[in-house]
């Protein structure tokens, strides 16, 4: 009888909420809406307030350990208090304030004025004075220190394991190269992938580590053909990857259970022909060489 009595109560319950049209209660909408705890707790109605899914301290600290390079206090204490949602908004809403390559050129004319503080009559330059690699890594971390759009730095800190450079190549000691190719993964850190990409594909930096800067097209007489090798890593490594791929992430696999290619060499040396003709920004012609540390900032040109 009292399970008998326990379906008639939960019938009548729904025809009234059906009756009356009740709405979803919950997240701040308690209209009509009593909690009773068996501890004398006021802390219930926290359930159905918008304040009881706000996150703890430990998810708190956790969410911003992924998605920053490392939270204060005082951000763990923000997100307790209006959320992950809200956070998120706010942090893709800020813009990108910190350039990596105007801090190298200051640090770089920095170290040129102190030469000139001790040697007055030594001539010195941005174009004589060495600066290398180290410029970046203090830009870097500086960056990721001061800057209040930590998902940004977090995010590009991703591409760039993705999108991959490396200073053991031709501009090595060449840190202009490094901040400014940063400063497009931070500045395209939220945009679209095909963004990102063409910012990516008509950056020196990019151009010279895959070797494809002064590419020229095909030429059977001369038995010239275009590089291939940015054209295959973008296809391997930058997008659809090697084999083709279900839902779960999981290989395909054909008739004979063999995994099945996403692409063949006739598809890298095609889509190769379309990175040819681009040459250093700030030079004439296509075929002329580096010209000197700054080329490395200006966007390619055909």
């Amino acid at each position: 009888m009292k399970i008998k009595h326990l379906f008639l109560t939960l019938s009548f319950f729904s025809q009234c909420v059906i009756a009356q049209e009740i709405q979803t209660f919950g997240k701040g909408n308690i209209k009509g809406v009593s909690v009773n705890a068996s501890s004398n707790s006021t802390s219930g109605i926290k359930t159905l307030l918008s304040t009881g899914y706000l996150p703890n301290a430990k998810s708190s600290s956790r969410f911003l350990s992924q998605a920053t390079l490392g939270p204060k206090i005082t951000d763990i204490v923000a997100i307790q208090n209006q959320g992950i949602e809200t956070w998120l908004d706010t942090q893709l809403n800020l813009p990108y304030t910190f350039n990596l390559r105007n801090y190298v050129q200051n640090m770089h004319q920095y170290a040129v004025d102190s030469s000139l503080a001790r040697n007055p009559a030594g001539g010195f330059t941005l174009a004589n004075v060495f600066i290398d690699d180290w410029a970046f890594d203090a830009a870097w971390f500086q960056g990721t220190m001061v800057s209040a759009d930590q998902l940004r730095w977090r995010t590009s800190l991703a591409l760039s394991q993705i999108f991959v450079t490396s200073r053991i190549s031709a501009f090595d000691d060449n840190p202009y190269a490094i901040a400014s190719y940063y400063d497009v993964l931070n500045r395209n850190a939220f945009s679209t992938y095909r963004a990102l990409l063409d910012s990516i594909t008509y950056h020196p930096t990019m151009a010279v580590y895959l070797t494809y800067i002064n590419n020229k097209a095909t030429n059977l007489t001369k038995n010239v053909f275009p590089d291939e090798n940015y054209a295959r890593e973008i296809m391997q490594l930058f997008s659809i990857g090697l084999y083709e791929l279900n839902m779960d992430g999981s290989e395909k696999k054909d008739a004979n259970n063999k995994s099945i290619p996403t692409y063949d060499n006739e598809d890298i040396s095609n889509l190769a022909k379309v990175f040819t003709g681009l040459g250093w920004g700030d030079r004439r012609y296509l075929g002329e060489g580096v010209k000197d540390k700054w080329s490395y900032t200006y966007r390619l040109k055909f």
